[in-house]
């Protein structure tokens, strides 16, 4: 039996738990089989029960092409080199766990506000929709852009080149985007289909969006600023803004639900996951 192992297999049973209340119950369960073994000290069946984890949450989040696309992007990137002990990739996640944390903390408080909306009891469609699009605005202003620059530093350290975080602190959206297309071969792209090149978050930041109550669709405008030209003129019904509202906040959901895989694991495998002790 692994040493203390209650304390490990309650670790994993709290993440196991927040898998199932957020909707992801078989790779939840996964989770719980996982900290039971560990409890018990059934040391053969713990690889073989994590194995099916990540891809279990895949199938769950992976409603379509694209959330799959994007989930097996995030899946190369951080599960892959973490698990086949690339050179100071480790390392880089330790550097950057002030960092990861504070996002926890910042998905936390996002999960407060949409709760908020929902319990405010029936919304007519046109509220609804509004208050989706806060919602996107806030995460695009918070969670997105920090998720882009740490997905970026973890991305070099898969390839084995070491940046930091004070090297793309100062990045914005756009610029992490065009840096790392050419070395992605176009596959990072995918982190970016929902942010819509910003002009979402300009049209909702400058009250430029009009809603038709006909067919619950919304009219976004964007403007150049420097230049008063109009540079995005679309109309979206609540479903297709729904997708890139999704999209967008799942780079950083997905993201910090894998660095929890990765917390599970250290407890079921690293000889000592309380390094402070």
């Amino acid at each position: 039996m692994l040493p203390e192992a209650p304390r490990r297999a309650a670790s994993i049973r709290e993440r196991g738990n927040i898998f199932i209340a957020q909707g992801f119950p078989k790779a939840g369960q996964l989770l719980l089989q996982l900290a039971e073994v560990v409890e018990r000290g059934e040391d053969g069946r713990r690889q073989s029960i994590f194995d099916q984890i990540v891809p279990t949450f895949g199938i769950e989040y992976g409603i379509d092409s694209d959330f799959s696309t994007l989930f097996d992007f995030l899946d190369e990137i951080l599960i892959d080199p973490a698990l086949i002990g690339t050179v100071g990739f480790a390392d880089k996640l330790l550097e950057l766990k002030p960092f990861i944390d504070s996002m926890q903390k910042g998905a936390t408080i996002m999960g407060t506000i949409a709760g908020a909306f929902l319990k405010a009891g029936n919304l007519r469609n046109e509220e609804r929709y509004y208050a989706a699009c806060l919602i996107h605005t806030i995460d695009v202003e918070g969670q997105f852009d920090e998720a882009c620059r740490i997905i970026y530093v973890l991305y070099k350290a898969s390839r084995g080149e070491n940046i930091g975080y004070s090297d793309v602190v100062n990045l914005k959206v756009p610029q992490i985007r065009d840096i790392m297309r050419p070395l992605s071969g176009g596959k990072s792209d995918i982190l970016f289909l929902g942010w819509e090149e910003g002009h979402l978050r300009n049209s909702m930041a400058h009250v430029r969006l009009e809603y038709n109550a006909a067919n619950d669709t919304m009219h976004f405008t964007d403007v150049d600023m420097r230049t008063r030209r109009e540079t995005y003129n679309e109309t979206w019904s609540f479903q297709e803004f729904s997708k890139f509202l999704h999209l967008t906040n799942g780079v950083s959901f997905v993201f910090l639900h894998l660095v929890m895989i990765l917390g599970a694991h250290d407890m079921a495998f690293a000889t000592n996951p309380f390094p402070t002790n």
